[in-house]
């Protein structure tokens, strides 16, 4: 199948560019940042259970 066909098929809700997923999370996450939209963390175990509280409120 060519690749077009694919991008309209599979309805890829982004614009195509020469950027892979990574390039494009990590540009946003600079702005993110840039912009101070970001938390901080006494330590990785802290971290990880705010990671795994915030993912076990969106499966609820």
């Amino acid at each position: 199948m060519p690749y077009q066909s694919l991008v309209r098929n599979k309805a890829i809700p982004r614009d195509m560019t020469a950027l892979d997923p990574l390039d494009i999370a990590t540009e946003k996450a600079h702005e993110q940042i840039a912009r101070g939209e970001y938390d901080e963390f006494a330590d990785l175990d802290a971290f990880r259970k705010d990671l795994y509280q915030h993912h076990k409120n969106e499966a609820d």
